[in-house]
């Protein structure tokens, strides 16, 4: 990747840690120390939960173009692989983890070094969200385990967020985020 890619690359991870650092301020449990919402969430509704969030965001971004849409697909499928225990050891595990902001800050960058590896797997297309919502699909299939949700396939979700979002917005980056302003929107 050369300098340009590497440095739109940068700006995009940076923008994708402002969403969960600031959200998980933004959406704390202020019952509890140890869970964020999105645990609780998670717990409460299952992982369908989850799937439906990112996939919300897909058609939201098809309709109105925003970069907030892709910033928060990509965001959430960084919680996801946290989620699925890729974390702890590279075939992940059957039993979801809890997602805490020491545990985001701490394995983003090892979640970057991961997904990385699986970039010359994701196609060029003009048709990101309905790809997306195709891997979320398969993912909510009833047959299908939470095992059997692969690394790879969460990082298609976080890499065809970025090819998106480098197309359209790395030169006017970070003009269109949720975080850090007055007025709260989700």
């Amino acid at each position: 990747m050369g300098m340009v890619g590497e440095q739109m690359i940068q700006t995009f991870n940076k923008l994708v840690e402002d969403q969960f650092i600031y959200g998980a301020k933004k959406y704390a449990d202020s019952s509890s120390t140890k869970k964020e919402t999105t645990d609780i969430l998670f717990e409460t509704f299952g992982p369908t939960w989850l799937y439906g969030t990112i996939c919300k965001y897909t058609f939201r971004y098809e309709n109105v173009k925003r970069e907030k849409d892709l910033l928060k697909i990509a965001t959430y499928a960084y919680l996801l692989w946290l989620k699925r225990g890729f974390f702890l050891n590279t075939a992940g595990t059957s039993v979801a983890q809890d997602t805490n902001v020491r545990i985001k800050a701490d394995y983003f960058s090892s979640f970057l070094n991961r997904i990385i590896l699986h970039e010359k797997t994701v196609a060029d297309t003009e048709h990101v969200p309905s790809m997306i919502r195709a891997i979320l699909v398969e993912f909510s299939d009833i047959d299908r385990s939470w095992g059997d949700i692969t690394e790879e396939q969460i990082a298609h979700i976080f890499l065809l967020a970025y090819k998106e979002w480098s197309n359209q917005f790395a030169l006017k980056a970070g003009q269109d985020t949720d975080t850090h302003n007055d007025a709260e929107t989700d």
